[in-house]
């Protein structure tokens, strides 16, 4: 069996432990990217909720305000289907 430089280099100590490191490394930050993958997107979900919390609230005390008036027919339509899901 003859021995190539290819074959020598892939059995160097460095070689050896610069895969070792970057499989190390991958599986590392496989998990961490789980980890903080999740932590941002519960983050982002709150402030979707929150956002839409606040539009809710907006529909809902026009609706109020619209309805304590007695004036809502004199309003555009386009409001209409908006308050009406709420």
């Amino acid at each position: 069996m003859q021995a190539t430089a290819g074959s020598l280099l892939s059995l160097t100590p460095r070689s050896r432990f610069y895969d070792e490191g970057y499989n190390d490394g991958f599986a590392h930050g496989q998990i961490h990217g789980l980890i903080e993958g999740r932590a941002l997107g519960r983050e982002k979900g709150y402030e979707m909720f929150e956002e839409l919390g606040f539009y809710e609230g907006f529909a809902l005390t026009w609706k109020k305000i619209y309805e304590s008036t007695g004036r809502s027919e004199e309003f555009v339509s386009s409001p209409k289907p908006v308050l009406t899901v709420c």
